[in-house]
């Protein structure tokens, strides 16, 4: 206690190992500190952002023709361009500090938890609320909250690469100093706070971390090179105009200003902005539906993702075990098989109670096993007060058991626990017989089985201590999520370290296996060569007793094959196949911080359906960035073809560069926003996923978007000669106008395939949009700026 009062005396900071700091102390202690944070993203600019929306091509060239209006004394017209210029900017900025909002309210859903003593109690807190003088628990995978000295006395091993760039861990003892931002890659321990936030070493370096920009996402800058390769080809073909109407003796002034007024209609100069706005507000969508993306490109990704490889424990099952049966081939052990379920144990056991049932924090597993021995009257604090750790090993996910060398009154142990098929190799031929046969006999009835054993300093081999069988119910939505995957043409894969015989039995219970589909375990794929595994892959619904590199193997199998894969992980050595696959789905409450980093969703339930709701979420997402597109490009389109017809033919001009511009801004900006957060339609998940090579505009949406202009183009035309011939070509054009307007804004509907389900943010759209024209047309001043 003495040691760790030393560390903090320059704080004057008094703490208890036992107790930790008390709520008021911390209370205190975070207004002097501040909390424990780091922001390396930038904060929303306003003005920054207003002024940025000025800097493009159509700014350029609206600016351009405000001046040469200016230049030949069309006052009106360049007030009215100046003020479209105004106007798109501020639309732009709407878009984007929506975009930028919804980004920073996804942040904060990503609250990571820490284990601390405060007030006598073990209880979970924020980690931004971490003070100097806290006593935090560590656990494997955890990443290091703040900075600070480790004080308990088994070696733990730390990833310090994120600030040394070295990659092998570097072991740390009692009193060495932990940093924030650093991973435990083995073992687990305690330690006292020291520094938080800006005055951690990481803090330090928040400076340079802040000036990296956000990536755009590979779709927006494809969206991106798109626009520009459309407005440079758009900019080409009114050039080669400008000969047809000097040849025609058509009137220069307003000849130039049609083919500007043209090209700002035409070129989709916003449509990055907008998929920008559709991925931001689609990612805040699902994390509401708890499902956080902390990459964007993840969203893209989702609409093709076809093979899910799913964890078992926790995602597929409630991940609420409880110890449904247990054998003990010999009672005269069971002092120490109960002794053996809390030595070197991980959980706590609170004091409050949840639903009738003591609350459990940390490892499932672990808090069945304390919550066992507690019912049959062993207290994990009593237990080691009478003995002493000398060496724990960690879970080793090869041999999967985790060792502990124990010491007590009545002499020395080597206490293990874990796989029994691993404990069942260095037991007597007897003993593994008779354990087999129980092993079967619980795996049958869908338990998770725990062996136990123990070796003395005199024994040569493992003495088997008995087998515990626990039992964690699948999820009530896991049948709907298996079923629901199917029909959206997603294959569920398990992929579990369990026993194949227990995740059969639950497979089975989920209707997840299909008669002739296979369970095949890590001992099996390691005998297959990568061609035979690639064989039989499709008709394997189970891999058991996986170790990582298996997971890994399976993965990079499916993707070799060519499917989109996602993969679900929650351990530090599920962080290889996280990062190899294409969608790396992190569990939000089992997961440990190295997995959270590795992933690309977190998954804050760890539920299999929140999964298979994001893909449908996903789907929705881009279903809808390609109807902000196509609606765009065919009604923008549609203009185009119409005045360059007009053009060609030697008739009169169609529409003014005032209607022209008019005609942009109160039918594509406002409607497209709407559109890009539209409601998904039902059945989404009842087709397959679309095809990864099927860009934005493949052929049959080139189409879509051609037979939508050609149609409004020739109504319009025929309406236009119609009108032309038989009236003043003004009154003609005024008519054309109005009803480009409305057949634009009618487009929406047809595009997003009707008005249900409603959509209150798009009808609001539309109804604002056809106000402002009104309104217009109503005032004889702006109607003047238009005949």
């Amino acid at each position: 206690m003495t040691e760790i009062r030393l560390m903090l005396q320059d704080k004057n900071i008094n703490t208890s190992v036992i107790k930790g700091l008390s709520e008021i102390d911390a209370l205190k202690l975070i207004e002097r500190y501040g909390e424990n944070k780091i922001n390396v993203t930038k904060k929303i600019n306003p003005l920054s952002l207003l002024i940025t929306q000025f800097a493009n091509l159509i700014t350029v060239i609206l600016f351009a023709a405000g001046v040469f209006s200016l230049y030949i004394r069309e006052f009106i017209d360049a007030l009215f361009i100046f003020l479209i210029l105004v106007f798109n900017a501020f639309l732009g900025f709407i878009q984007e500090y929506r975009a930028e909002k919804a980004l920073v309210k996804l942040r904060d859903y990503v609250a990571s938890m820490v284990r601390v003593f405060r007030g006598g109690k073990e209880k979970e807190v924020e980690a931004v609320k971490l003070v100097p003088g806290d006593c935090v628990i560590l656990s494997e995978g955890n990443k290091v909250p703040a900075d600070g000295k480790l004080f308990s006395s088994i070696p733990i091993e730390v990833d310090e690469s994120i600030l040394t760039g070295e990659s092998l861990s570097v072991q740390k003892k009692a009193g060495d100093t932990l940093f924030m931002g650093t991973y435990i890659t083995r073992g687990r321990g305690e330690m006292i706070i020291e520094n938080t936030g800006y005055s951690t070493r990481l803090g330090k370096i928040a400076e340079k971390l802040s000036k990296i920009e956000r990536p755009k996402t590979p779709l927006s800058r494809n969206l991106d090179t798109l626009s520009k390769y459309i407005s440079f080809a758009i900019i080409f073909l009114l050039i080669l105009l400008i000969p047809v109407g000097v040849i025609q003796g058509r009137d220069v002034n307003e000849f130039f200003l049609t083919l500007v007024s043209l090209a700002v209609a035409v070129v989709p100069e916003g449509l990055p902005l907008v998929v920008t706005v559709a991925l931001a507000v689609g990612a805040y969508r699902m994390a509401k539906q708890k499902a956080i993306v902390r990459k964007m490109i993840a969203i893209e990704t989702l609409g093709t993702a076809n093979v899910i490889l799913s964890d078992k424990t926790g995602t597929i099952t409630q991940n609420k075990m409880v110890v449904k049966d247990h054998w003990l081939p010999k009672k005269s052990k069971q002092a120490l098989l109960l002794a053996s379920c809390v030595i070197g144990n991980t959980a706590s056991i609170l004091l409050e109670e949840k639903d009738g049932e003591p609350e459990v924090l940390g490892d499932a597993t672990d808090g069945a096993l304390l919550s066992f021995a507690k019912k049959h009257g062993v207290d994990k604090a009593v237990i080691e007060i009478q003995g002493k750790i000398l060496e724990e090993s960690p879970f080793d996910p090869f041999k999967k058991t985790i060792e502990v060398r124990w010491k007590d009154s009545s002499g020395e142990y080597l206490l293990v626990r874990g796989a029994p098929e691993t404990i069942f190799k260095d037991i007597d031929e007897e003993e593994r017989r008779e354990g087999e046969l129980k092993l079967e006999s619980f795996a049958k009835k869908g338990l998770r089985v725990i062996g136990f054993g123990y070796k003395t300093k005199k024994d040569q081999k493992l003495q088997l201590l008995g087998l515990m069988g626990l039992y964690d119910p699948p999820r009530e939505e896991s049948f709907r999520a298996v079923d629901e995957a199917r029909k959206a043409g997603v294959r569920v894969v398990m992929v579990t370290g369990d026993n194949p015989v227990t995740a059969l039995a639950i497979a089975e219970e989920i209707k997840l296996i299909e008669k002739g589909e296979l369970v095949l375990t890590s001992s099996d794929i390691e005998k297959l060569s990568d061609e035979k595994l690639s064989e039989m892959l499709l008709r394997v619904r189970v891999f058991a007793r996986m170790t990582p590199q298996d997971k890994l193997r399976v993965v990079k199998m499916y993707r070799d094959l060519g499917y989109v894969v996602g993969v679900t992980g929650d351990g530090v050595n599920d962080a290889l196949a996280l990062a190899e696959a294409h969608i790396g789905i992190s569990m939000g409450k089992t997961g440990t911080d190295v997995a959270k980093e590795a992933g690309d969703i977190i998954v804050t339930d760890d539920n299999l359906y929140t999964i298979i709701k994001a893909i449908e979420e996903g789907r929705g997402i881009y279903r809808n960035i390609v109807k902000v597109v196509t609606y765009l490009l065919s009604a923008n389109i549609a203009e185009f073809l119409l005045v360059v017809l007009c053009l060609f033919l030697g008739l009169p001009l169609p529409l003014f560069p005032t209607q022209i511009l008019w005609i942009n801004l109160v039918t594509d900006g406002i409607p497209a926003i709407a559109l890009a957060s539209d409601k998904n339609k039902k059945g989404l998940l009842s087709s397959g996923p679309r095809n990864t090579r099927d860009g934005i505009l493949n052929r049959d949406r080139i189409l879509v978007i051609l037979l939508i202009s050609i149609v409004i183009t020739s109504i319009l035309f025929f309406v236009f000669i119609y009108l032309a011939a038989r009236t003043e070509v003004s009154q003609a054009r005024f008519v054309i106008f109005n009803l480009f307007v409305i057949l634009e804004l009618m487009v929406v509907f047809v595009i997003r395939g009707g008005i249900f389900p409603l959509n209150k943010f798009l009808i609001l759209t539309i109804v604002i949009s056809l106000l402002l024209h009104v309104a217009m047309l109503l005032n004889p001043v702006t109607r003047g700026i238009f005949l």
